[in-house]
């Protein structure tokens, strides 16, 4: 089949001098390419990729967010390397990963900027002193440099690679237009909040078939695409990159950094771009509704955007509705919110609110819930719980739902697990062969086809897919079940004091479950026994259980990885 390089560059044969990407920094739009220069760059880097030996070996993209990212990954795809898009390193956590993931990619070379390539080879150089000391967080970042017990490879010892320093290379480079269709485009890395990060195998196959999903969802209403979102994240890299680039849009971008920093600059970028699609998180809704008290944002027309898509993280009602309120007076349209689910292992996209058709939010009997059933009642119900719909599956994908247990399928508003078959799954984790075969290769009754366990759970009603939660995740007590993210959501309502970021599980104590909650505070809050007082009274208020350990920490004082390692 033809590859997504050729393809991308034989869509945008007539496009040469349209703009494919600006990017917003320093306040301004102030770097542009057409699809001219980004093609040429990248095709100069691929080839020195090809002529370097590197097709079809591991490359690890680390380069900050911005057009030489981009210029990165589709000289990989070009020069038929397997790209690896990894994120800088800004802490313990993500200097772990890193060092992880260039030895179980067995990566070949790195492709990297030079604002980058200053700071690691500050690091290297920290590290050959014979007398120095570092923090915690800096002597993380110095074990990218040594090997590991199981692998030889280290970034230090491959070959780095400075994507500007082949920019203005004029040699021929002739694409080879055909692949198989399970060649391996890129590695997609998974989070590895709880354990190490695995490697989803993206094939050329999967990436052409959900990019056109998502094409035929969403992107073919918009020419104007805006993406704050990180590059080294499936919906970053697939669907707010590639995905547009592929079909001809022109893509505005910002760093998630300013975006978290000063969120009005996004506002300001959609005034003024008239962009007309983007894809966030529901941290980022909250964040943008935070600001709107704030006069300036009158200033700013947001009707030029059609699609708000909400996804990755648990899409929340309230969220949603605030932030069409706090919008609505500078264009935003309860029409243009649109719930998403997907995941890397189906490349991204599995399934979204269409257009002209306004999100489905079901009430249901929370005390049911508790038991695992599904009892739709009245908005005005006492236990009424509103779910938000995440739309109707992408066509050419067969999703089923199953009951984990006993692998039958379940019918129409019974919770099950989520499982997908079609030519968007990816093939597989990299070097995990009995993981590989366990969760994709899954077979259900009445179907020849393999199927990829999900572990979310969800039922539908009407055609259209409600998740309610990760089969991981769940936490029972007491014989009822009750899903993290409503606990969490809960709390981080619980009082001002604290700032937002929380995590609720259970571990095993004295023969029984207990609930333990730990979430962030404010800086400059020091009554943390109120703060206590107030979760264990919303709490019980709305699940009428009890909280038996309640952890406050300051912001960004433990990693996620050890608040989950309480419970190992």
């Amino acid at each position: 089949m033809e590859s997504v390089g050729y393809e991308f560059v034989k869509r945008n044969k007539e496009n040469h001098q349209k703009i494919a990407v600006e990017f917003f920094q320093n306040n301004s739009l102030n770097v542009q390419y057409n699809y001219e220069t980004l093609i040429q760059r990248a095709q100069s880097i691929a080839h020195h990729l090809v002529e370097s030996g590197y097709s079809n070996k591991r490359v690890l993209v680390l380069i900050e967010p911005g057009i030489d990212y981009i210029v990165a990954f589709w000289a990989c795809v070009f020069a038929h390397a397997v790209a690896v898009p990894v994120m800088v390193p800004l802490n313990m956590s993500t200097a772990d990963n890193l060092n992880f993931i260039a030895a179980d990619a067995q990566i070949s070379a790195l492709l990297t900027s030079t604002v980058v390539s200053r700071k690691l080879t500050k690091l290297y150089q920290i590290k050959k002193s014979t007398n120095y000391h570092v923090t915690s967080v800096f002597r993380k970042l110095l074990n990218c440099f040594r090997r590991n017990k199981e692998s030889n490879i280290t970034i230090r010892s491959v070959p780095w690679i400075i994507v500007t320093d082949h920019y203005d290379n004029q040699v021929p480079f002739t694409m080879i237009p055909s692949v198989e269709e399970e060649h391996v485009t890129f590695l997609q890395y998974t989070s590895g909040s709880t354990s190490n990060p695995k490697g989803v195998i993206v094939t050329n196959k999967a990436i052409l078939k959900n990019t056109e999903q998502i094409y035929g969802t969403f992107v073919n209403k918009i020419d104007r695409a805006i993406s704050w979102l990180p590059p080294y994240h499936d919906m970053g890299l697939i669907g707010a990159i590639i995905c547009p680039l592929l079909y001809g849009k022109t893509l505005y971008l910002m760093s998630p950094f300013d975006f978290i920093k000063n969120p009005q600059n996004f506002l300001r970028l959609v005034n003024e771009a008239k962009t007309e699609i983007v894809a966030m998180p529901n941290f980022a809704y909250n964040l943008l509704i935070s600001k709107a008290k704030d006069d300036t944002f009158n200033c700013y027309d947001l009707s030029s955007m059609k699609f708000w898509l909400s996804g990755a993280e648990p899409i929340n009602h309230d969220t949603l509705m605030k932030f069409v309120r706090a919008f609505s007076s500078v264009g935003v349209r309860h029409e243009t919110i649109f719930p998403v689910y997907g995941l890397a292992e189906a490349t991204l996209l599995v399934s979204g609110v269409k257009e002209n058709e306004p999100f489905l939010t079901l009430y249901i009997n929370k005390e049911a819930y508790e038991n695992n059933l599904i009892d739709i009642v009245d908005e005005y119900h006492p236990n009424a719980l509103p779910l938000v719909s995440c739309g109707r599956v992408v066509e050419g994908l067969d999703l089923r739902i199953v009951e984990p247990k006993t692998n039958t399928l379940c019918k129409e508003l019974e919770v099950g697990e989520i499982c997908l078959s079609g030519s968007n799954i990816a093939g597989g984790y990299w070097k995990k062969i009995e993981e590989t075969s366990k969760s994709f290769n899954h077979r259900i009754p009445n179907s020849q086809l393999n199927y990829f366990r999900t572990g979310d759970l969800a039922f539908i009603y009407q055609n259209q897919l409600f998740i309610t939660g990760r089969l991981k995740d769940l936490i029972i007590l007491n014989g009822k079940n009750y899903y993290p993210q409503d606990i969490e959501m809960i709390v981080g309502e619980s009082d001002p004091g604290l700032r937002g970021g929380c995590a609720a599980f259970t571990i095993t104590s004295d023969e029984r479950e207990k609930l333990i909650i730990v979430c962030e505070v404010k800086h400059k809050i020091h009554d943390y026994l109120t703060i206590k007082q107030n979760i264990r009274e919303k709490i019980v208020h709305h699940f009428h259980i009890n909280v038996d350990e309640i952890v406050l920490i300051r912001q960004r004082s433990i990693p996620r990885t050890s608040i989950v390692s309480l419970s190992s």
